[in-house]
């Protein structure tokens, strides 16, 4: 963006003092222009003292605001079990699957109440992220999950540079057991994405 008075012309005579000082404000504007803009107007860093909005800020070309949680839709696939396991989660089963972005830190809180395991029994049951979104190194967590009617804290993981949240039955990684509509799964936590 070019920063000039345009028609200077027109100024002259009487009218000198207002184009001193309409040449004197582009001048200032100018010279602090190219410190926070590029030569094609867009900016560059930018330095405040304080920065307020009332729609909030993106980043990284996202189109929700940092900061505010979104509901990921409900998809049957999302849930799976390892191996030979099942694990059925219908749409009344998934209370919540919110998900959270600031920077490059993904928060999640998920909570699915009454889902059901079956097939042969395994140690792993699979929740896949939203579509694009893959950990950027190996995060361990506890959770809170009902194995069969049995509550106790547990653990869950995700892997590097994979799209899965593993929860566990237990902490010692046995299997889960067989149940119909007796298991849950409460996840509450956030960990650094692959850029």
């Amino acid at each position: 963006m070019k920063v000039a008075l345009a028609f200077p012309e027109r100024f002259s005579g009487i009218l000198q003092p207002v184009r001193d000082e309409f040449e004197n404000l582009a001048a200032r504007i100018k010279s602090g222009w190219s410190r926070e803009h590029n030569a094609d107007g867009s900016h560059q860093a930018i330095t405040t003292q304080t920065c307020a909005s009332v729609q909030g800020y993106t980043e990284f070309g996202r189109t929700v605001a940092m900061g505010v949680w979104k509901s990921h839709p409900y998809q049957s696939t999302d849930f799976t079990g390892n191996a030979s396991m099942t694990w059925t989660v219908g749409s009344n089963d998934l209370e919540n699957y919110d998900v959270m972005l600031i920077g490059q830190t993904l928060f999640v809180d998920i909570r699915i109440t009454d889902s059901s395991v079956g097939g042969t029994p395994s140690t792993v049951l699979q929740i896949a992220l939203p579509p694009g979104l893959a950990s950027r190194r190996t995060h361990m967590f506890t959770t809170v999950v009902a194995d069969n009617g049995t509550v106790v804290t547990s653990k869950a993981d995700i892997v590097a540079e994979t799209s899965t949240i593993r929860c566990f039955a237990n902490p010692g990684g046995t299997a889960w057991t067989a149940s119909t509509n007796n298991t849950d799964v409460l996840i509450n936590t956030f960990f650094e994405l692959k850029p």
